[in-house]
């Protein structure tokens, strides 16, 4: 009698909960969507974009790889990366590039500047109203990071002499 009381719920528990699938379908579906949205804007600029192993949209603009971060749990965030552009060969540089990227942090619009191992990343993030906005704000994010590294690029030259 026991038994036939537990079978029932052992199979309950091997079903799986209709709202975790859901919200995982969701976060995919949304993550597509994000994906598309991205794809075809970029792809309309002819800046070859695909998607990345992380699911984010990679694409090439003004000789410079950059990403577009793909946030299936908060679609409204917008942040274009440019990793990479500067590499730090020394440990006197590593304390210039501190001085710089702060510097440039702090005088840029919307613009982060910061060191990832021993490279130096740009990115600028934004919250926007609607995942779709993004396009409307595209040239003018894209400028700003743009300013951000050669503002930086700038302050390395000036703390190198």
């Amino acid at each position: 009698m026991r038994y036939s009381a537990i079978l029932p719920l052992l199979l309950l528990s091997l079903l799986p909960l209709p709202a975790q699938e859901s919200q995982e379908g969701n976060l995919s579906s949304m993550e597509a969507k994000l994906q598309t949205l991205y794809l075809e804007f970029l792809d309309d600029l002819g800046t070859r974009p695909r998607i990345d192993e992380d699911g984010d949209v990679e694409f090439h603009y003004d000789g410079g790889i950059y990403y577009i971060i793909v946030d299936e749990e908060d679609p409204e965030y917008f942040s274009i990366i440019y990793p990479n552009f500067w590499e730090i060969e020394s440990e006197d540089e590593y304390q210039q590039v501190l001085v710089a990227a702060d510097y440039v942090t702090a005088l840029s619009k919307v613009a982060k500047v910061y060191i990832v191992d021993d490279n130096v990343w740009a990115t600028v993030e934004m919250i926007l109203p609607s995942p779709e906005d993004f396009a409307q704000v595209f040239d003018r994010a894209m400028g700003l990071l743009q300013n951000g590294v050669y503002n930086f690029v700038l302050k390395m030259k000036e703390l190198a002499q």
